[in-house]
């Protein structure tokens, strides 16, 4: 969506505002995902708050602003393993 990779490269810039929306726009989606993958909405709620604060520390990392939804559900998919393999 060009909307989100406007947002992402202004973010990637260090525009917080930018950011900001992006992550409230892909944060309902994001958590769905993170649901599916624990199982638990709990779990789900855990993986994104790890998640956001590893996508807001992380942002200026994105070299192609348009592969931003790629990136940010690889990041909660590592995430939800992770705390899948923690909690065995």
């Amino acid at each position: 969506m060009a909307l989100d990779a406007y947002q992402a490269a202004l973010a990637i810039e260090g525009d917080r505002r930018a950011f900001e929306l992006l992550y409230k726009r892909w944060h309902p989606k994001l958590l769905r995902f993170a649901y599916r993958q624990t199982g638990h909405m709990d779990s789900a709620k855990d993986v994104m708050q790890d998640a956001a604060m590893a996508i807001a520390k992380n942002i200026s990392r994105l070299e192609d602003p348009d592969r931003f939804s790629a990136w940010v559900y690889t990041i909660v998919r590592r995430r939800a393993a992770d705390h899948i393999t923690r909690a065995i």
